[in-house]
C-alpha cells in the first residue's frame, strides 16, 4: 500500500510529490471470491509462482500472467478475458481464455480449450516481439465467443457455445484469419490473409535463384537475408496473401461474404469508418456501440492533422456531432471513449496532471463521464492507471494497475465511482512485500515536464548514500522492467540500490505547432529533445544527491527503444554515470539504408529529410551528432548491449568502432528476437545480464550465479582500464534468481 503526501521542494529539481509505503509493506489482497483457485486451477501445467513472502524477484516478474484483452456481453452481465505466461520449460507461453460475472458474484470460469500462443505483431517485416490485445467478440445473443488461436504458424478462428461448452473450427488457419466480427443476424464474418503453403512454396522458389534484394529486406537482422513475410493487413503481397472475406452461418456453412457483409466487418475492426466521410481525416479515438451510437475525438480547429499530440475533443452523435463543451473534455491526449449506459452518456480515459500546471506533467489516467448536453463532464477519483475499458451497464469493465500492482480487472461504477476487482491474475504476489515509492516531478530547460517513480532500495537508513539505476522513458501503472521490460525495477531495489523511473518529459505545445518532420528532428538522436531529457534528468539527480540519499559516482542509466536513443545521448553528453546498458546500438551513418518492409523507396527518402541527412548513408545532419562511429572517445562508462537478433545490425559500425577502440563495451546477442525480447528465456537472460552487470559496477558485487565466471574477467579488465578497482569474484548465491 503507498499513500501520497504534501508536496515539498529540494535542491536542483522542481517538485516532489511523496509515495510512501512502510518498507516491508504487503500488496493488499482485494481479488474477488474464489481467491487463487480459478487461475491456479487454470495453468496447473504451467510455472505458477509460489505463495510467499519477501520482495519480488526476477522469477515474479517472468510468471505474471499478462491480460491480453477485455469483451463486455452485449447484456453487459459477463467479460471475457484472455490470460498468457510464460513458461520456462517450453520456451513459449501458456495462454487460456476466462469468463466472469461484470457484477463480482463469482470468481472467473476458464473456458475448455487451449490457448495456443500469442499473436504478435510484426514491423517491417519482422517480428516486432509484442503482443497487442486480441479480445474475444460476443455473438449478439450473448450465447456464443468468437476467438483467434494461434498454433504454430497458423492462426485459426472459434467459436465457443458457452452453454453447451462446444468448440468449432470455423477456419483452420492454414490461411491465416487477420479479422472477424458478429453481425446482427448471428452470422459470424472473417477476413483470410497469409497463406501459409503459399508463402513456404514462394520462398522455396525464390531461394533457389537467389533471394531478390529490394526495399522488403532489412539489414537491420544478422542473420541471412530473406524477403519477410508480409502481414497481409498493412502490407500484402499477390502472391501469398489470400485477402477474401467469409461468413459463417449459425447451422455451420460458410460462404463467400456480401459486400455488404465485408462493409460491416471493416466497420467493427475500424468504428472511424462509420463516420461520414468528412469527419474521418480529423477523428482520432473512435468508438462505437451495439446499437451504432457512435463517440469520438476530433481535432481542434486550428490544430494541425499530422502533428503528434493535437488537442482533441470528445463528440458523441451520428451524422450530427455533439462536442463536449467542457474544458475537461479537450486535450492533447485522450486515449479512450465509448458510450455507456445504454448510450445516454460518453466515458472517457485522459491523461491528466496532478499539479497545477496544464503542460504537465501528465502523470494520471482520468475517467471522465460526460452526458451528451451537459455543459460539464464529471471526473471520477480513481487510483491507479486504467486501459482496454468497456462499458456494462451504468460500470466501467476496464485493465488497472498500480505501481506495485500489476494488470487486474475491475468493474468502476460510473455514478459512484466505487470500484470492485472482478479478477486478479496473480493472487500469489499477495504476501510480496515492496519498497517505499515517491514521486518526482522533472523539467527540462524548455520548461517541460515529465515525472518519475523514486523507488528506494530495501533495507534504507537515512544517512546513508546508495547507488541509484535510471530507467527510461515511461513509468506508467506496474513498476515491472521498464519501457520493454528488461529493467527489473523491484528486484533492483531488492538488492540494495534506488530506481528512478523517468517518464520523460514531453514537448506538448510545440508538437502540437510542429509537422511530423520537425518532431523528428527534434526527438531523434542528438535532437534537442533528447539533449533536454537528458538535462531534466540530470536535475533530478543533482537534487537526490544534494538530499543526501544517492552517491554521485554510483549511478547508471538504462533503456529500450527511445529509453536506448536516451542511453546513447546521455553517454555523450555526461560523465556521471558509472555504467549503462542499452537494448539498441546507437543510430549510425547507415541507419537509412538499414530499413527494410517499407513499400516505396520514396518512404525512405522522406525520413532521410526528417533527419537532415543529405545522403543515404547520411553524412551530417543529427545522425552524425551522435554517432559512435565519429565520437568512439565519449563513451568512458561501461555499457552493455543486449540486443535482439533483428537489430543486431542496428548501428553496428559504431559497435565495431568502439570495440577497435577499445571503449569499454560488452554485447551480447539473443536468438530469435526483435525489437521487444519475448522468448520467455531470453527475457531471463536479459534480467540476469542486467542484474549482474549492475551489481558489478554499482555494488562491486559478483553475482555468479548470474554471469559465467569468463565475464568478469572481461569487466575487470574494463574497470582496470578505466582506474577502477578490481572485484575478487568467486563463487557464491546470485540475488534475486528465480
Amino acid at each position: 500500500m503507498i499513500w501520497r503526501g504534501a508536496a515539498r521542494r529540494a535542491a536542483g529539481w522542481l517538485g516532489v510529490a511523496l509515495l510512501w509505503g512502510p518498507t516491508g509493506a504487503a500488496v493488499a489482497a482485494e481479488g474477488p471470491a474464489g481467491g487463487r483457485t480459478w487461475v491456479a486451477a487454470a495453468f496447473r501445467e504451467a510455472e505458477a509462482s509460489p505463495p510467499g513472502e519477501g520482495p519480488l524477484t526476477i522469477g515474479d516478474l517472468l510468471r505474471l500472467r499478462d491480460i491480453g484483452g477485455l469483451s463486455v456481453s452485449p447484456d453487459g452481465a459477463r467479460v471475457a478475458f484472455q490470460l498468457r505466461q510464460a513458461v520456462l520449460g517450453t520456451d513459449d507461453y501458456e495462454l487460456r481464455w476466462f469468463v466472469v460475472p461484470t457484477d463480482g458474484s463469482a470468481p472467473p470460469r476458464a473456458l475448455a480449450l487451449a490457448g495456443g500462443t500469442p499473436i504478435t505483431h510484426y514491423l517491417n517485416g519482422l517480428n516486432h516481439g509484442y503482443a497487442p490485445p486480441d479480445p474475444a467478440r460476443w455473438s449478439p445473443d450473448g450465447s456464443k465467443l468468437a476467438l483467434r488461436r494461434r498454433l504454430g504458424e497458423r492462426i485459426e478462428l472459434l467459436q465457443v457455445d458457452l452453454a453447451r461448452g462446444d468448440v468449432r473450427t470455423v477456419a483452420d488457419g492454414r490461411v491465416q484469419v487477420t479479422a472477424f466480427a458478429w453481425l446482427a443476424s448471428g452470422v459470424l464474418v472473417y477476413r483470410t490473409g497469409l497463406d501459409i503453403a503459399a508463402l513456404q512454396a514462394a520462398f522455396a522458389q525464390e531461394k533457389r535463384h537467389g533471394w531478390r534484394f529490394d526495399a522488403r529486406q532489412s539489414l537491420f537482422a544478422a542473420r541471412p537475408i530473406r524477403a519477410p513475410a508480409p502481414d497481409c493487413v498493412t502490407v500484402t503481397a499477390p502472391d501469398v496473401c489470400d485477402l477474401r472475406a467469409f461468413a459463417y452461418e449459425p447451422d455451420g456453412r460458410t460462404r463467400p461474404a456480401t459486400p455488404d457483409e465485408v462493409e460491416a466487418l471493416e466497420i467493427a475492426r475500424s468504428p472511424r469508418l462509420a463516420l461520414p466521410a468528412e469527419l474521418r481525416a480529423g477523428a482520432g479515438a473512435v468508438a462505437r456501440s451495439a446499437s451504432g451510437a457512435l463517440a469520438w475525438t476530433r481535432l481542434e480547429p486550428g490544430e494541425r492533422g499530422e502533428a503528434l499530440a493535437p488537442l482533441r475533443r470528445v463528440t458523441a452523435g451520428g451524422p450530427s456531432p455533439r462536442p463536449c463543451p467542457a474544458p475537461d473534455c479537450a486535450g492533447p491526449f485522450i486515449t479512450e471513449v465509448g458510450r455507456a449506459r445504454a448510450d445516454r452518456s460518453v466515458w472517457f480515459l485522459k491523461r491528466v496532471s496532478s499539479q497545477a500546471p496544464a503542460r504537465g506533467p501528465l502523470d494520471r489516467v482520468a475517467l471522465f463521464d460526460w452526458r451528451p448536453g451537459e455543459a460539464r463532464a464529471r471526473r471520477l477519483a480513481l487510483e491507479g492507471a486504467l486501459s482496454d475499458c468497456a462499458a456494462a451497464g451504468t460500470a466501467l469493465v476496464c485493465v488497472r494497475s498500480r505501481p506495485t500492482q500489476p494488470d487486474h480487472i475491475v468493474a468502476v461504477d460510473l455514478d459512484t465511482g466505487a470500484t470492485r476487482v472482478l479478477a486478479d491474475p496473480n493472487p500469489e504476489l499477495a504476501g510480496r512485500t515492496f519498497t517505499p515509492i515517491r514521486e518526482l516531478t522533472l523539467a527540462d530547460p524548455e520548461g517541460n515536464l515529465g515525472f518519475a517513480h523514486l523507488v528506494y532500495p530495501r533495507g534504507y537508513r537515512p544517512g546513508r548514500r546508495y547507488p541509484l539505476v535510471v530507467t527510461l522513458y515511461q513509468s506508467r501503472g506496474f513498476l515491472r522492467g521498464a519501457t520493454g521490460d528488461e529493467y527489473p525495477i523491484h528486484p533492483l531495489a531488492a538488492a540494495g540500490v534506488f530506481v528512478l523511473s523517468v517518464d520523460t518529459p514531453k514537448a506538448y505545445d510545440a508538437w502540437r505547432r510542429q509537422s511530423s518532420a520537425e518532431v523528428a528532428r527534434y526527438d531523434r538522436g542528438g535532437g534537442p529533445g533528447n539533449r533536454n531529457t537528458v538535462r531534466a534528468i540530470g536535475r533530478a539527480l543533482d537534487g537526490l544527491v544534494a538530499e543526501g540519499l544517492v552517491a554521485p559516482d554510483r549511478i547508471a542509466i538504462t533503456g529500450l527503444s527511445h529509453g536506448a536513443e536516451l542511453v546513447h545521448a546521455a553517454l555523450q553528453d555526461s560523465d556521471r554515470f558509472a555504467a549503462a546498458i542499452a537494448s539498441q546500438g546507437a543510430i549510425d551513418v547507415t541507419h537509412l539504408a538499414q530499413f527494410g518492409g517499407m513499400r516505396a523507396i520514396s518512404t525512405q527518402r522522406d525520413w532521410m529529410a526528417m533527419l537532415g541527412a543529405d545522403s543515404l548513408v547520411a553524412h551530417g545532419g543529427l545522425i552524425l551528432d551522435t554517432a559512435w562511429s565519429a565520437h568512439p572517445e565519449r563513451l568512458r562508462a561501461p555499457l552493455l548491449l543486449n540486443l535482439g537478433q533483428d537489430e543486431a545490425l542496428f548501428g553496428f559500425e559504431g559497435i565495431r568502432t568502439l570495440q577497435f577502440a577499445g571503449r569499454p563495451l560488452d554485447v551480447r546477442v539473443f536468438d530469435d528476437e526483435g525489437h521487444v525480447k519475448g522468448r520467455p528465456r531470453n527475457r531471463l537472460g536479459v534480467y540476469e545480464n542486467n542484474l549482474a552487470w549492475l551489481a558489478f559496477w554499482l555494488l562491486d558485487r559478483c553475482e555468479t550465479g548470474l554471469e559465467p565466471a569468463e565475464a568478469f574477467g572481461r569487466w575487470n579488465a574494463m574497470a582496470a582500464d578505466l582506474g577502477r578497482p578490481r572485484r575478487a569474484c568467486g563463487a557464491g548465491p546470485a540475488a534475486g534468481a528465480p
